[in-house]
């Protein structure tokens, strides 16, 4: 569990995972940096699909300008580090992939970091980027690549590339990455199903005018983000 700390828990400052989490948010900070020269004096703002509060804190995002719409699936997970006192944070349980309740254009900024992975299906995939576009000026849209060896999830070597029935196998017989053992082949596919990694080809499918960013370790691609807009 150490180790697995060590690499992969976004918590820990120390993390191989929190590095690449800072590394990418400063190039996030560069765009945004360059949105807000061009806007001085407004008030921007982010929609964040499946984020927490926490997350803003812990890249030390510190623009006092700025309104940040944190909308998650499960409101008490939104709620980490949510501090009242903040008033740049507002939340809101909802379903990335389907926005109806905003507007076209209502956001500067839809950001979204490692999560249109979890939401289901392709179509739902679809679903969530044709909203993110819908409602956002420009979007930031960050998620694992397939073709990494090691499953970002499990932590398994070659774990996406099994079949599936397999798969299944392996999360009702072990703790696998951050999962406790499955109790039972329901929720073992309940866990399979909810992550389903994308490829270069894939986001460029969903995006075809989406500009890529490449984030690397030893050469590999770990994991891309889409961004548009800017």
């Amino acid at each position: 569990m150490k180790l697995l700390q060590l690499l992969s828990d976004n918590n820990n400052p120390n993390s191989m995972a929190n590095r690449f989490r800072q590394a990418r948010f400063a190039f996030f900070n560069k765009l945004y940096k360059e949105l807000r020269a061009e806007h001085p004096e407004k008030t921007l703002r982010i929609l964040d699909l499946g984020g927490t509060t926490s997350f803003w804190k812990q890249m030390g995002f510190e623009d006092p300008n700025v309104e940040i719409l944190v909308l998650n699936s499960s409101y008490g997970e939104a709620l980490r580090g949510y501090d009242e006192v903040d008033s740049r944070f507002r939340l809101i349980e909802g379903d990335a992939c389907s926005l109806e309740e905003f507007t076209d254009d209502e956001f500067d900024i839809v950001f979204s970091n490692s999560v249109i992975e979890h939401v289901g299906s392709w179509e739902n995939q679809q679903s969530m980027m044709r909203e993110a576009r819908r409602v956002g000026k420009r979007y930031f849209i960050q998620t694992p690549n397939y073709f990494f060896p090691v499953e970002p999830h499990f932590h398994f070597l070659g774990f996406q590339f099994l079949p599936y029935s397999i798969r299944v196998w392996l999360v009702q017989r072990f703790a696998l990455g951050w999962y406790e053992r499955a109790s039972n082949v329901d929720e073992a596919k309940e866990l399979v199903d909810s992550c389903q990694l994308l490829s270069f080809r894939n986001l460029k499918k969903l995006d075809r005018e989406a500009s890529i960013f490449c984030e690397k370790f030893f050469c590999l691609n770990k994991s891309f983000v889409m961004y548009h807009g800017w």
